[in-house]
């Protein structure tokens, strides 16, 4: 027979009504990849409550694959992430987790490390106390799926010229460029942003520790302000300037100095 069930862990990303008010949610599984399944039952369902972003479970589904068709039958959850809807800056940056995962297809197509990633972000955000944490948190995140993605800049040379980035005696500032997806030295981009030196050494703690970097991390709003703007730029850029949830207004309550 075409019709069959599935039965596995996944991340619900994203849940968005139709107009006629049935639940569709985007889950992200280990091997099943992402995928969009239908939640059918009344406004006080449980299963309906259930199939909310940011829940991890075990979901069974029901798949036609002749009809491309695939509803939840049952979710069992492993983790509700509660903790992650108590505050509107975790909120955020859950959202701007899972629509990285939905705009890059799960880093082109890693599931199971985008999944792992993914949970590890959400968990410590959900346990985050402030909202420097929180964003630090995303923000290792996202260096890491640029990482995934292979987009991570070389960190040591111009991606316009090939020469050492810092090649001045005393050289402590580079920019990131304004045409292609790297640090430039101030020769081949003069009007690029510039950027201090201090905000590399934290992305190469990014790279080497992952979120237990953020934990010994004290700074200043602005360089939190540079490492975001960085950040920020690199992963608009890799998805060709399609992530929402990073707008700049969106942020503006992280650095209420700077905006």
């Amino acid at each position: 027979m075409a019709e069959r069930n599935e039965r596995f862990d996944a991340l619900i990303l994203r849940a968005r009504e139709t107009p006629q008010g049935t639940r569709v949610v985007s889950l992200l599984g280990a091997q099943a990849g992402i995928l969009d399944a239908f939640v059918f039952g009344g406004a006080r369902s449980s299963l309906r409550s259930t199939a909310s972003p940011y829940v991890y479970a075990v979901v069974s589904l029901y798949h036609d694959p002749v009809k491309d068709f695939r509803k939840i039958t049952d979710i069992s959850i492993i983790d509700s992430l509660s903790g992650i809807r108590m505050g509107y800056g975790k909120l955020l940056c859950a959202g701007a987790i899972a629509e990285t995962i939905l705009k890059t297809h799960a880093a082109g197509g890693e599931y199971a490390q985008s999944l792992e990633l993914a949970l590890g972000a959400l968990k410590r955000i959900e346990k985050a106390q402030d909202d420097d944490k929180t964003l630090g948190f995303l923000l290792a995140y996202l260096w890491e799926t640029l990482t995934l993605l292979g987009l991570d800049p070389d960190m040591e040379t111009c991606a316009s010229c090939g020469r050492p980035l810092f090649d001045a005696p005393g050289e402590r500032t580079f920019r990131l460029s304004t045409d292609l997806p790297g640090f430039v030295c101030r020769r081949c981009d003069p009007e690029g942003r510039i950027f201090p030196f201090l905000v590399l050494e934290i992305l190469q703690k990014f790279k080497i520790q992952g979120f237990e970097a953020w934990d010994a991390l004290v700074l200043s709003e602005q360089s939190r302000r540079d490492l975001f703007d960085l950040v920020r730029g690199l992963a608009r850029h890799a998805t060709e300037d399609s992530l929402l949830f990073l707008s700049s207004d969106n942020f503006s309550s992280f650095f209420p100095e700077s905006f």
